[in-house]
């Protein structure tokens, strides 16, 4: 990885004399122009992903609402380390999204800061009073995790539990929670999860300067591309007993791969407004050892409203001779599907090196049979989202060999 890392470097300029390099005399109106706000607005909406929504989203009409939590106004810690930090002006927060749909916000921090050691529990209970839907905002951010400053456990961060508890403790007549977490990585909140007051949990990891305007148009669908549909890039763990400890470098328990037991969310999952019927085949049912396996499907938003869809191709491995991955993701992509339409075929390919499997001196492809599975999300799990996965089969004849890396 050194030759393309000092190759981009070099188209940088980062070896030339400042007065050489067009980069340097870059400043704010260059890189905050309409068009890139807009892209940082695009890319925030579609990586949220929507965990549980028992239909409350999109939500309809926001009356006075109660907006709690530690990241509902933290514009800094929105951000990811490695990014950069634009003008305050250009930063939302979901706070700003809220007050700009809500006839009015009652909003309280409840927390110093994301680590939550200082918990203001009469300054939350006073915000949600009298409100008829609640935001409960909370996460991590570089103040808890980032590179050189791991998580000690999949807990929420200090206090951060108890006000949530607090909430839904205190609530008057059920009124609706919604849960936005901005966190790198998965926490424990399996309790939410079960509790029917917490009516809808989003996922929106560190969105940067957009966050409030991506927050809004999500949860209003008020704006094309607003529908959810990113998917979990990770596995994200029941309990935190059922990671593997640090030290151990196995990947044996690790990623969806060979991950035991039943997780929280499964890798590739994500809840959409809409749902998706899947028709599928494969093009060919046998494939020569070495060479792609080529099929389609065909796909149709059978809900309300139009949505992007991620597609998801697996395979398994049936009478392998070496260990083998319990299912691996060989194929992906995303696109816009209109409401009401007819079903839109769409074409796939598994790579040759997406069948190979680990031998003593390298990467083989085997003969044997193979599972595959098409659909909006990775199969055999208990929880669903609004997409199907279809199950077929194909027999890979011959052996190649496909090298040591």
């Amino acid at each position: 990885m050194v030759k393309p890392l000092f190759y981009t470097r070099m188209r940088l300029g980062e070896f030339d004399p400042p007065e050489m390099n067009p980069y340097t005399k870059l400043g704010f109106n260059d890189v905050l122009t309409p068009d890139h706000k807009a892209l940082a607005l695009e890319a925030a909406m579609k990586s949220f992903v929507l965990l549980k929504n028992d239909g409350i989203l999109p939500l309809k009409n926001i009356g006075t609402a109660g907006v709690v939590g530690p990241m509902a106004n933290n514009a800094y810690q929105q951000f990811g380390t490695y990014s950069p930090h634009p003008p305050q002006s250009d930063v939302t927060t979901p706070l700003d999204a809220l007050k700009a749909v809500a006839s009015s916000v009652h909003y309280a921090a409840g927390c110093d800061d994301n680590n939550c050691k200082t918990y203001n529990s009469s300054e939350v209970l006073k915000a949600i009073s009298g409100t008829n839907i609640i935001f409960v905002v909370l996460g991590t951010g570089a103040a808890v995790e980032k590179e050189s400053h791991d998580r000690a456990g999949t807990e929420l961060p200090g206090h951060q539990k108890t006000l949530l508890l607090d909430v839904l403790e205190h609530i008057h007549s059920h009124t609706p929670v919604v849960l936005l977490l901005f966190t790198a990585g998965p926490v424990n909140i399996s309790f939410a999860d079960r509790d029917p007051d917490v009516r809808a949990i989003m996922q929106c990891f560190l969105p940067a300067q957009a966050t409030g305007q991506a927050v809004r148009h999500v949860l209003l669908n008020d704006v094309k591309g607003a529908v959810p549909a990113g998917r979990l890039p990770y596995t994200w763990p029941l309990l935190a007993s059922q990671l593997p400890p640090m030290v151990n470098y196995s990947m044996q328990g690790r990623t969806y791969r060979y991950f035991e037991g039943e997780p929280l969310y499964p890798f590739g999952y994500g809840l959409s407004y809409t749902t998706f019927e899947y028709t599928a085949s494969v093009h060919t049912t046998t494939v020569t050892a070495g060479q792609p396996l080529t099929g389609s499907f065909w796909v149709k938003n059978t809900g309300k409203y139009e949505a992007d869809e991620v597609s998801q191709v697996y395979i398994a491995w049936r009478n392998n001779t070496v260990p083998a991955p319990k299912l691996q993701l060989v194929w992906f992509k995303r696109y816009s599907l209109p409401t009401g339409g007819a079903d839109i075929k769409v074409d796939f390919e598994v790579e040759a090196r997406s069948m190979a499997l680990w031998f003593d001196d390298g990467w083989h492809v085997t003969e044997g049979s193979m599972d595959i599975f098409i659909g909006g999300q990775q199969p055999n799990q208990a929880r669903r989202s609004g997409s199907e996965v279809i199950l077929g089969q194909f027999q890979i004849t011959g052996s190649a060999y496909l090298g040591k890396y």
